[in-house]
C-alpha cells in the first residue's frame, strides 16, 4: 500500500513518485498538510491547479488516515526551515496593507536618531506561525533602546533589572554578572545556541584521536572516507550500575530525533558502554582524553559538523530528561542565566536558481563586530555580529544587538543581503542626518513569567491564549470573510 514511510524520504528521492500513508497531523491554507506515521512526518503540498484536493482537505478532520501519492520535490530555496511571518492587515485602499511587525525595530532606532536618549515599552507583538509551547501568535516583550550605549551597557542594565525584579519567593538565580559564552563555544560544547548549563554532558571533538587509532573502526572509516566529517562525543555516568541506560534507549532517542525533521542525513551515532569494549590502547587513549571510566557510556556521532552538533545537542537533552524521569537529579536547582555572544552576522542560503546568498542571522540592522570589518568583502560568513541573547535554563528569554548607526554601512549591508533599499529609504535618510551609537534588547515577558512560575507553556501565563494552531477556540477566529467584506478590502480568495 505504500512505497515509503513518512520521514524516510531523502534528497536522493527527489523526482520520484511515491506513496505514503499515515494520520493527518496538521493542515493549513487548504494547501499544506503534515502526514504522520510510526516512523516520522512528511509534508504534503497540494498543487495550485488541484482545487478539488484543496476543498477536500478542508473537510478532512485531524487524525484521519490517508494514503497520498505524489512526486517528491525539493523545498524552495530559503524555506528549508521557515521562520515566523508577519500578519498583514488589508485596507480599503486597493493593494495597500499594514504589517503587524514582530518588533518595532525601525521605530525605536528612529527615536534614537531623534535625540530620545532612552526608550522602553511593554510592546504587544505578533507573528504569523503555528503556536508552540514557548510561542504564541501574539506575545509581550519589554522593549529597550539606549543611545550612546554598547553591548556591555545593555547587558549590565538587564542584569540589574532582573536582580531587582526577581521575587525572593522564587528559586534563586545566579548573581550578576551572568556568565558569557560565544556562539561557537555554545555549539561546540552543548550543540545549542541556547544551552542549558544546569548540567554537564559537555561535548569533545575526538576526530584526531579516532583517526590516530591503530585498530580499524567504523568512526575511523567514516572520517577517512569523508574529510569534511567530524567525530564528537560526550560521556554519560552510569550512576552506580543502576542500569538506567541501554542500547535500546539510544536507538529510541535516535529514532525520535530523525523523525523530528532535524537535518541529520550525514550523522551516524555510536553509543557504547566503555566496560563492554575491548581494553585496547585506542580505548585507553580515548578514555584518558575524556577523563572517563569503564562504568560510563560514550556517545559518539560522526558526520558533517553543522549536523552533528545540533543532533548531539538534542540528544544531550533527551538523555538528561530520561535520567531525571528515573529519579536521577541531573539539572541543578534554581535559574541559571547566561549570555550568548558573537553570533555570525550572516548565514548562508540557497536561492531558487541554485545560487548562494546570505541572510541576516539576527536582523539587517545589527552592527558587525569591529574586529571583523576587514572580512566583510572577502569572508562575509566569518564576520561576527554584535548580537547577544539572554538564555535561562536552556530557554532564550531575550535578544538584542548594537545597531548600525552609519548610513553608508547600513546601505552596504542591505546590498550584501540583496534587500530592496527603497523600502528602507526613510531609515537610511535618517541615519545620514547624524545618529548616535545605540543598542537595545527585547525581553520575552511571557517566557520569563512561564519560567518563573514553572509553567510548561507560555499559554499558562497569557490572558486569552490561542490554541495550538493559533485559533481562538471560543470565538472561532480566525474565520472566513463574507463576499461583501472581501469586496470592501479588494480581496479575492484563490
Amino acid at each position: 500500500m505504500r512505497s515509503h514511510t513518512c520521514g524516510s524520504l531523502r534528497e536522493s528521492d527527489i523526482g520520484t513518485v511515491v506513496r505514503v500513508c499515515g494520520w493527518l497531523q496538521f493542515s493549513r491554507m487548504s494547501k499544506f498538510a503534515t502526514l504522520r506515521d510510526g516512523y516520522g512526518c512528511t509534508q504534503i503540498i497540494i498543487p495550485e491547479e488541484r482545487g478539488d484536493l484543496s476543498r477536500s482537505l478542508d473537510t478532512i478532520p485531524y487524525e484521519s488516515v490517508l494514503s497520498v501519492k505524489g512526486q517528491v520535490v525539493r523545498r524552495p530555496s530559503g524555506q528549508e526551515n521557515l521562520g515566523a511571518q508577519e500578519f498583514l492587515v488589508p485596507t480599503q485602499q486597493k493593494g495597500h496593507f499594514y504589517s503587524l511587525v514582530q518588533s518595532p525595530q525601525q521605530l525605536k532606532q528612529l527615536l534614537m536618531i531623534g535625540a530620545i536618549d532612552r526608550y522602553f515599552q511593554i510592546a504587544r507583538c505578533y507573528r504569523d506561525e503555528t503556536a508552540r509551547p514557548d510561542r504564541q501568535p501574539e506575545f509581550t516583550q519589554m522593549d529597550i533602546e539606549m543611545s550612546f550605549s554598547s553591548r556591555e551597557g545593555v547587558m549590565h542594565l538587564v542584569e540589574e533589572l532582573l536582580e531587582h525584579s526577581w521575587h525572593s519567593t522564587i528559586k534563586k538565580t545566579n548573581s550578576p554578572p551572568f556568565p558569557r559564552i560565544t556562539y561557537n563555544d555554545a555549539m561546540s560544547t552543548y550543540g545549542s545556541d541556547k544551552p542549558d548549563i544546569r548540567f554537564g554532558l559537555k561535548f569533545v571533538d575526538v576526530s584526531k584521536i579516532v583517526l590516530s587509532f591503530k585498530s580499524a573502526s567504523k568512526p575511523m572509516e567514516l572520517l577517512k572516507q569523508n574529510p569534511s566529517f567530524v567525530a564528537v562525543c560526550f560521556n554519560v555516568p552510569e550512576y552506580l550500575e543502576q542500569g538506567l541506560l541501554s542500547r535500546s534507549n539510544f536507538r529510541k532517542f535516535e529514532e525520535n530525533l530523525r523523525n523530528s525533521l532535524i537535518s541529520a542525513s550525514s550523522v551516524r551515532l555510536f553509543p557504547e558502554r566503555l566496560k563492554n569494549t575491548s581494553n585496547t590502547d585506542d580505548h585507553q587513549l580515548l578514555w584518558k582524553h575524556l577523563d572517563a571510566n569503564s562504568n560510563e557510556w560514550l556517545v559518539t556521532a560522526v558526520g558533517q559538523k553543522d549536523e552533528v552538533l545540533p543532533f548531539l545537542g538534542r540528544l544531550r537533552l533527551m538523555v538528561a530528561d530520561h535520567l531525571e524521569s528515573k529519579g536521577i537529579k541531573i539539572r541543578s536547582e534554581g535559574f541559571n542565566f547566561l549570555w550568548v555572544i558573537d553570533f555570525p552576522l550572516f548565514l548562508p542560503v540557497k536561492k531558487e536558481n541554485g545560487k548562494s546568498a546570505m541572510e541576516s542571522a539576527h536582523h539587517p540592522f545589527t552592527q558587525p563586530h569591529p574586529d571583523d570589518f576587514n572580512l566583510l568583502e572577502t569572508k562575509p560568513l566569518e564576520v561576527r555580529g554584535l548580537h547577544y541573547d539572554l538564555v535561562c535554563n536552556g530557554c532564550e528569554v531575550g535578544g538584542g544587538s548594537v545597531r548600525i548607526h552609519d548610513a553608508a554601512l547600513q546601505s552596504r549591508i542591505l546590498d550584501m543581503l540583496d534587500i530592496d533599499k527603497s523600502q528602507l529609504c526613510h531609515l537610511i535618510e535618517a541615519l545620514s542626518c547624524g545618529c548616535p551609537p545605540h543598542a537595545g534588547i527585547a525581553l520575552g515577558v511571557d517566557r520569563i513569567m512561564a519560567l518563573a512560575v514553572g509553567a510548561g507553556s507560555v499559554r499558562e501565563v497569557i490572558a486569552f491564549p490561542k490554541g495550538s494552531e493559533g485559533q481562538d477556540l471560543m470565538s472561532g477566529a480566525p474565520s472566513t470573510l463574507s463576499q461583501e467584506d472581501l469586496d470592501l478590502y479588494h480581496l479575492k480568495i484563490k
